[in-house]
């Protein structure tokens, strides 16, 4: 099969893009050819205001340019990752002359809402969920406390959502895990066509030991990431064992000013992928403590894959991936006290638990069930789309 994979790279690399090159590789290391049409969402910082908006809504640009490669590459179906915000929906309108199927992944929550975490001042938000135009984003000047931006997002996603952008562009949508899948379809997509695909690993990483005797925290410093959260928890309890932080954020100087003088917190900054797998492996228990509906959890999954045993919040996605007693434990998000009563019960058992944390990841996402799902979107994509042709 032959698959042009779309996708625009955030300005901070991260799990969404990291998704897009793996499944790409796997596409590939099962015989398919891939063509990827990529763009740089750093190219925006030199755009205007002005165009920085009309990008949302149309860009003619990447139209011509994605209706170009498919003259010349002639896909099977059109595989798209982001388009938020320089590529636009326009790519899908170069598919639909061409009559190539279009499968769109469901990696945030950006269809729903202007910030893409259906999370506002510290709580999950549905407020926006079916409406025509999404004012309450305005209103809270949710995209990065910015209200033209916000009104921006809102105008754009729901002059689409007026058009059929969505529903009748787009072949097949693949949301990340059953509770993604319904709130997308609470919010106007068609129910036959949100398919569950999770996310995976292949290959797997190496086994790790455990036994650097810390906890890790990988991702995002951001609102909505809990990372203040579990500062304060571990700075509150010096007994504890080492925490390592790793990565970066505009919350990174408020969160080292809550750790204070804590001499057991550690961060790290941003390190490259391999580094990160090897704190994984090392790490005693790795801690997601996200208090937006997290759509999958890609850094537990990671962290699993080594063997090691996540203490993570029930935030969308992470309450069916974490199971209590086989690969980590859940805590109350928001709340440290949970936090460290469950950090104390799960490290207590971690090391026991290694081995069936990984043997249950391997089950559950590895990459021969992904592409098998992947087959199965691609299949009710072209079916949509030969009978919209008919």
């Amino acid at each position: 099969m032959r698959v042009l994979m779309v996708h625009g790279y955030y300005q901070q690399f991260g799990g969404e893009d990291m998704v897009f090159d793996a499944e790409g590789a796997l596409l590939e290391s099962h015989g398919h050819t891939v063509e990827r049409f990529t763009f740089d969402n750093h190219e925006i910082e030199s755009w205007s205001s002005a165009k920085k908006a009309a990008s949302l809504f149309w860009n003619r640009d990447a139209r011509s340019r994605v209706r170009d490669l498919i003259r010349s590459f002639a896909p099977d179906v059109m595989h798209v990752q982001n388009t938020f915000p320089g590529l636009s929906p326009s790519v899908y309108a170069a598919a639909n002359e061409a009559g190539v199927p279009i499968v769109q992944k469901l990696c945030n929550y950006r269809l729903l809402c202007a910030n893409g975490m259906l999370f506002r001042d510290g709580h999950h938000c549905e407020d926006c969920l079916g409406k025509r135009i999404a004012w309450p984003a305005v209103a809270h000047k949710c995209f990065r406390d910015h209200r033209v931006m916000s009104g921006a997002i809102a105008g754009a996603y729901g002059l689409h959502r007026a058009l059929g952008t969505w529903t009748r562009r787009i072949g097949a949508f693949l949301a990340l895990d059953e509770g993604g899948r319904e709130l997308f379809i609470k919010g106007g997509l068609p129910a036959d066509r949100v398919l569950v695909k999770p996310n995976f690993l292949d290959p797997f990483p190496a086994q790790g030991s455990g036994e650097g005797n810390y906890a890790l925290f990988a991702g995002r410093v951001a609102p909505g990431k809990g990372v203040e959260t579990l500062v304060r928890a571990w700075a509150n309890d010096p007994s504890l064992p080492g925490l390592k932080v790793v990565g970066d954020g505009p919350l990174l100087n408020q969160v080292k000013s809550l750790a204070g003088e804590a001499s057991h917190i550690e961060f790290l900054g941003r390190v490259s992928p391999n580094e990160v797998s090897t704190l994984m492996g090392s790490a005693a228990i790795q801690v997601v403590p996200s208090e937006s509906r997290e759509p999958f959890g890609r850094v537990a999954l990671e962290a699993m894959g080594t063997g090691t045993p996540v203490l993570s919040t029930r935030s969308g996605a992470l309450e069916g991936l974490i199971r209590p007693g086989e690969n980590g434990e859940h805590f109350d998000a928001g709340d440290p006290t949970d936090l460290v009563a469950k950090a104390r019960s799960l490290l207590g058992i971690a090391a026991g638990l290694r081995t069936q944390t990984r043997e249950n990841a391997m089950q559950r996402f590895s990459g021969a069930a992904n592409h098998a799902a992947l087959m199965h979107a691609y299949r009710v994509a072209s079916a949509h789309a030969a009978a919209a042709d008919a």
